[in-house]
């Protein structure tokens, strides 16, 4: 784990060498495709971020390498003391391989904003902050299940699915386990309530859009509507959000710059 935070550090610092004085908007994804066609946005004023990712998260893992990368998000919740994401992580990752959980979603120990990305980043006041949702707002990809009616619908439909997790979860426990612990969740309510949360808009390629909705709702204590799902390309999105919020009529002629952040 202490290699995964030395070359997550080692990453992250290489935002401020391209740091502009005259960004307008920022976005965060882990996708590299994602950040790559970011690149063609016609401003001067944005910015693409890509945010790490393990190598075996590239290309769908193995169920071997599914485990070896839970044991791996295990330990860490472990190491942090964040108790009520080891619990659940501590039942799954004992299941056996021809379980269906192991097709299904994985967590990511190398995924997820940090707290140095965000600063680094050298947000303005009124800055447009653009973020993906799956291992960017979260360490997860997607959810455990589909249920939406509410998030603790969502909580008993994990474990009617995994019935190795009945007694040891609750929404606390999904919440902390998808978020890579509270310590880090609260860390990103802080910051988006410091920046703004009229400044912050989320853009996804997850169809999920009320489970995104009901995580950002927890995340910044508050009603967040700002969702976007959409399929393929997020640029129209972000070029949409990014005309709004400066009240632009017209697009800035100008290429936007991207880099890189990942593993």
């Amino acid at each position: 784990m202490v290699e995964v935070a030395r070359a997550r550090s080692m990453r992250a610092s290489s935002i401020v060498s391209q740091q502009s004085e005259t960004d307008a908007g920022v976005f965060f994804d882990d996708s590299s495709k994602n950040v790559k066609n970011a690149m063609l946005i016609a401003r001067s004023d944005f910015r693409a971020v890509q945010v790490p990712l393990s190598k075996w998260v590239t290309k769908p893992p193995t169920r071997e390498q599914h485990r070896r990368l839970l044991a791996m998000y295990k330990d860490a919740m472990l190491e942090q003391g964040e108790m009520l994401a080891f619990a659940p992580l501590e039942k799954l990752v004992n299941l056996p391989l021809q379980n269906q959980f192991w097709g299904l979603r994985f967590f990511d120990p190398a995924s997820g904003l940090t707290l140095e990305m965000l600063k680094e980043a050298q947000l303005q006041k009124g800055d447009a902050l653009i973020l993906d949702y799956d291992f960017t707002i979260s360490m997860a990809a997607g959810f455990l299940t589909s249920v939406d009616t509410s998030f603790r619908d969502h909580t008993s439909s994990i474990v009617r699915r995994f019935p190795e997790l009945m007694g040891t979860i609750n929404e606390r426990n999904v919440f902390a386990m998808y978020m890579g612990g509270v310590a880090r969740a609260k860390m990103i309510r802080t910051f988006l309530k410091k920046h703004g949360l009229e400044n912050v808009y989320v853009v996804t390629n997850n169809p999920a859009e009320r489970l995104v909705r009901m995580m950002m709702t927890i995340i910044v204590g508050e009603d967040f509507d700002k969702i976007y799902s959409v399929r393929g390309s997020k640029n129209d999105k972000i070029e949409e959000i990014m005309r709004k919020h400066h009240g632009e009529t017209e697009r800035v002629l100008k290429r936007g710059r991207s880099f890189s952040a990942s593993l």
